[in-house]
């Protein structure tokens, strides 16, 4: 079903891409989640206060894409709170603007939500983009609680069965609404890095599912926007690793480990 307009039917899923400075990443991350098939869907572009000409472009390019604007670089985080803001659909996807999704993942990751009101996240499958390496398969939690990805370097065809996982890889990751509205959406303080983590643990601790989804199949440049060990990277990476285990270890697990 191609994307809908929100003056037509209240769309199921309301996908967040989240963009600062991407502008050369955004024709192949835009055009295939304009071709998702079996779901309705609106489109949303947040833009972190841009430099390279991105809105423009968008603007141009796909106009039936909403687009929010904003002054200044928000984080990860603070884009993906405005995106929800303008959100309509009952289920929210974050697609990172350094991914590509095969034409079927939304559909895909719905599924499950469909057949249990209690799986409130769903995880896609991400590949190393021209590669046949995994970058997740869900994401799973150290006894220290540290989230990492399941499957991270490993064969492409490996992890093909759906089972429950701890959390998803916010690069693409469907969420239920109403889940989100309980217990709450990425927190801000985390501006980038670790809030996947976060999220998902609190959804764990309020008793929600998470499901990882072999099927729907996203290709990820990974850290094309903020390199790998560059200042940024390692500031709030090294940082937010210590915020997920404050916030969120019950103090009989701290203790313990």
């Amino acid at each position: 079903m191609p994307l809908i307009s929100k003056n037509q039917v209240i769309p199921q899923v309301s996908v967040i891409v989240v963009n600062w400075n991407g502008k050369a990443l955004l024709q192949e991350c835009l055009g295939p989640l304009l071709r998702q098939r079996d779901v309705a869907c609106e489109l949303i572009l947040v833009d972190n206060g841009s430099s390279d000409g991105s809105v423009d472009w968008v603007r141009t390019k796909f106009p039936q894409i909403k687009l929010v604007q904003l002054s200044s670089n928000q984080g990860f985080t603070g884009g993906n709170l405005a995106g929800l803001d303008a959100a309509h659909g009952e289920f929210i996807a974050l697609v990172n603007n350094d991914t590509r999704a095969d034409e079927r993942c939304l559909s895909e990751l719905l599924l499950p939500m469909i057949r249990d009101s209690q799986v409130g996240i769903s995880a896609a499958k991400l590949l190393l983009d021209r590669t046949e390496m995994i970058n997740s398969a869900g994401v799973a939690l150290t006894t220290a609680a540290v989230g990492f990805d399941r499957g991270y370097g490993e064969d492409c065809c490996l992890y093909d069965v759906p089972e429950h996982v701890f959390g998803a890889c916010a690069a693409a990751v469907l969420y239920r609404r109403s889940m989100l509205e309980e217990i709450g959406f990425l927190d801000n303080d985390f501006f980038l890095y670790g809030e996947d983590v976060d999220l998902s643990f609190r959804a764990q601790i309020a008793g929600w599912k998470c499901v990882y989804v072999p099927t729907a199949i996203v290709y990820h440049k990974l850290n094309a926007t903020a390199r790998k060990l560059s200042d940024v990277h390692v500031y709030y990476h090294t940082r937010n690793l210590e915020f997920v285990w404050v916030k969120n270890m019950p103090t009989k697990l701290m203790i313990r480990y």
